[in-house]
């Protein structure tokens, strides 16, 4: 439940802690393709259905994200009114281009001149990325002299910023055994489900105020019907939990297996 009007949906999957990958960075060349917005990427796909407005992707810079337990990876969509109503495709859409990039690594292999790109990318934004206060220069620092980071002394400066070698091997463990629909949670927040001020304080409804909702997925998930939102209890959000049906993880199932990929995709 937000605050104010918005519609997002986030597919997270946890992953094998990428400290020890600092030198390959195999969730950064995944992000790259995922969040890619250029013809025959997923947001331009969606985008053409005028489903969705915006998307983002990669594993966090924070503790929650990227421990050294584990790492989260995510991939946010901002959604149209018209996307709401299609959630579940947009989900199966990226399991596709997974399925795409897993028969790449199978039967082919990834094009290099991806992790040119992004190796230039990363060195461009080191080069010229905004100069530090003393303080905050020796609390960067400081962090990374944490054991579990591996940073030898001579990458202390460089080493979580840049790209150094390319292992599709570590890139095709994570597609073939991470990236799947069994591993994921997908999170929808939209305004459709009400808002934050339609609720007290004890997680009642208000009498007053009915949120606005839409049909998704032919009724999935109806407010109304769902009972009492939960409350997180350090910030006070509102939220419900469902099951995804085992009809629609058989359909991104299938989805994700290794696959040509289409003459439209920038992969082709």
């Amino acid at each position: 439940v937000p605050v104010r009007d918005r519609h997002s949906l986030t597919l997270t999957w946890q992953v094998p802690t990428q400290v020890h990958n600092w030198r390959t960075k195999p969730c950064d060349f995944l992000a790259h393709l995922l969040g890619h917005e250029a013809k025959g990427s997923i947001l331009s796909a969606l985008k053409t259905k005028s489903w969705v407005t915006g998307c983002y992707a990669g594993v966090g810079t924070e503790g929650v994200e990227f421990a050294s337990s584990h790492a989260l990876f995510a991939v946010n969509f901002s959604l149209s009114e018209d996307g709401m109503a299609h959630w579940e495709e947009i989900v199966q859409e990226v399991f596709s281009y997974i399925g795409m990039l897993r028969y790449l690594c199978d039967n082919a292999q990834l094009p290099e001149w991806i992790h040119e790109e992004l190796r230039l990318t990363h060195d461009v934004g080191y080069r010229y990325c905004d100069e530090e206060s003393p303080e905050e220069f020796v609390e960067r620092i400081a962090d990374r002299l944490a054991p579990h980071f591996q940073f030898p002394p001579d990458r202390l400066l460089d080493g979580r910023d840049l790209l150094f070698e390319y292992d599709e091997g570590v890139i095709k463990d994570l597609l073939d055994n991470f990236f799947v629909p069994s591993n994921s949670r997908v999170d929808i927040m939209s305004s459709f489900f009400g808002r934050e001020g339609d609720f007290s304080k004890e997680g009642e409804e208000k009498e007053d105020v009915q949120p606005a909702v839409v049909d998704i997925s032919d009724g999935a998930f109806d407010p109304k019907t769902a009972g009492k939102p939960l409350e997180e209890p350090y910030f006070g959000t509102h939220y419900w939990c469902q099951d995804i049906s085992k009809s629609t993880m058989k359909a991104w199932a299938e989805a994700a297996q290794p696959q040509m990929p289409g003459t439209d995709s920038m992969l082709a």
